[in-house]
């Protein structure tokens, strides 16, 4: 069953962090971008969709200079939606 089925029922804010390289088809089995992109457009508010520029999706996980991106991204995002410190 596609994750986006249920995206609608999501009931908790969405924070989706694709690379820029990992939007484009031709990045083949790395293109996982479209596949956020869709789960983002089905999910219920608050949500927020995050694209670190020339980044892969393998990047997002074992380059420091798009780590950092993704987690003061994650940072942001749970500061105003997480109701932590």
């Amino acid at each position: 069953m596609p994750a986006t089925s249920d995206a609608p029922y999501l009931y908790t804010p969405y924070l989706g962090i694709v690379g820029e390289k990992a939007m484009d088809p031709a990045s083949g089995a790395l293109a996982t971008g479209p596949l956020t992109k869709k789960f983002f457009d089905e999910a219920s508010e608050p949500k927020q969709l995050v694209e670190i520029p020339g980044a892969s999706h393998v990047d997002l996980y074992d380059k420091g200079e798009f780590v950092t991106l993704a987690v003061e991204a994650l940072h942001s995002f749970f500061q105003k939606h997480g109701g932590g410190e």
